[in-house]
Protein backbone atom coordinates (compact mmCIF):
# COMPACT_ATOMS: atom_id res chain seq x y z
CA UNK A 1 0.00 0.00 0.00
CA UNK A 2 1.10 3.63 -0.88
CA UNK A 3 0.23 5.93 1.66
CA UNK A 4 -0.51 9.75 0.28
CA UNK A 5 1.26 12.83 1.81
CA UNK A 6 -0.21 16.28 2.66
CA UNK A 7 2.05 18.90 4.13
CA UNK A 8 0.84 21.63 6.18
CA UNK A 9 0.77 25.06 5.15
CA UNK A 10 4.30 26.00 7.35
CA UNK A 11 5.76 22.86 6.18
CA UNK A 12 5.50 24.10 1.98
CA UNK A 13 7.21 27.50 3.53
CA UNK A 14 9.89 26.29 5.08
CA UNK A 15 10.92 23.67 2.28
CA UNK A 16 10.48 26.71 -0.17
CA UNK A 17 12.37 29.84 1.81
CA UNK A 18 14.64 27.69 4.47
CA UNK A 19 15.71 24.62 3.04
CA UNK A 20 19.08 25.01 0.61
CA UNK A 21 18.47 22.95 -3.02
CA UNK A 22 19.85 19.88 -1.76
CA UNK A 23 17.57 19.44 1.38
CA UNK A 24 14.61 19.48 -0.78
CA UNK A 25 15.71 17.31 -2.72
CA UNK A 26 16.43 15.14 0.13
CA UNK A 27 13.21 15.69 1.92
CA UNK A 28 11.12 14.89 -1.65
CA UNK A 29 13.08 12.22 -1.74
CA UNK A 30 12.77 10.77 1.83
CA UNK A 31 8.59 11.37 1.28
CA UNK A 32 8.16 9.03 -1.41
CA UNK A 33 10.37 6.02 0.42
CA UNK A 34 7.87 6.77 3.02
CA UNK A 35 5.27 6.88 1.18
CA UNK A 36 5.84 2.71 1.14
CA UNK A 37 7.21 2.17 4.58
CA UNK A 38 6.40 5.17 7.02
CA UNK A 39 8.35 3.72 10.16
CA UNK A 40 11.82 2.90 8.34
CA UNK A 41 13.99 4.94 9.33
CA UNK A 42 11.56 7.37 11.16
CA UNK A 43 11.39 7.77 15.12
CA UNK A 44 8.88 8.68 17.54
CA UNK A 45 8.22 12.04 19.04
CA UNK A 46 5.77 12.22 21.63
CA UNK A 47 6.41 16.11 22.06
CA UNK A 48 2.86 17.10 23.81
CA UNK A 49 3.45 21.00 22.74
CA UNK A 50 3.08 19.82 19.18
CA UNK A 51 0.24 16.87 19.47
CA UNK A 52 -1.56 14.83 22.09
CA UNK A 53 -0.81 11.51 19.63
CA UNK A 54 2.61 10.36 19.22
CA UNK A 55 4.15 11.30 15.72
CA UNK A 56 7.36 10.39 13.77
CA UNK A 57 10.02 12.83 12.64
CA UNK A 58 12.98 12.08 10.04
CA UNK A 59 16.01 13.73 9.30
CA UNK A 60 17.09 15.41 6.45
CA UNK A 61 19.94 17.73 5.76
CA UNK A 62 20.50 19.82 8.85
CA UNK A 63 16.38 19.29 9.75
CA UNK A 64 13.97 17.14 10.87
CA UNK A 65 10.02 17.20 9.69
CA UNK A 66 7.29 15.79 11.94
CA UNK A 67 4.68 13.51 10.49
CA UNK A 68 1.29 12.15 11.72
CA UNK A 69 0.25 8.46 9.91
CA UNK A 70 -3.44 8.05 9.67
CA UNK A 71 -3.87 4.50 8.95
CA UNK A 72 -7.33 4.33 8.28
CA UNK A 73 -6.85 7.35 5.17
CA UNK A 74 -3.50 5.81 4.42
CA UNK A 75 -2.33 9.46 4.55
CA UNK A 76 1.03 11.16 6.01
CA UNK A 77 0.46 14.50 7.20
CA UNK A 78 3.81 16.43 7.69
CA UNK A 79 2.88 18.71 10.66
CA UNK A 80 6.17 20.74 11.10
CA UNK A 81 9.40 21.19 9.66
CA UNK A 82 12.64 22.78 11.79
CA UNK A 83 16.21 22.99 11.77
CA UNK A 84 17.78 20.25 13.84
CA UNK A 85 19.57 21.54 17.24
CA UNK A 86 23.00 19.63 17.98
CA UNK A 87 24.46 18.68 21.04
CA UNK A 88 24.76 22.23 22.70
CA UNK A 89 21.52 23.66 21.34
CA UNK A 90 23.11 25.72 18.46
CA UNK A 91 21.31 25.37 14.95
CA UNK A 92 24.40 22.50 12.82
CA UNK A 93 26.58 24.16 10.65
CA UNK A 94 25.73 27.51 12.06
CA UNK A 95 28.78 29.40 13.52
CA UNK A 96 29.44 30.26 17.31
CA UNK A 97 29.03 33.76 18.20
CA UNK A 98 31.55 34.81 19.46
Amino acid sequence: MRFKVELDRDVVWFIRHVCSPDERREFYDRLDRLRDDPFTDTAPCTDLATSRYVLRVFRFGGNIAVFRIDLSRETIRVRQCRRFRGKHGRNRGQPEAS
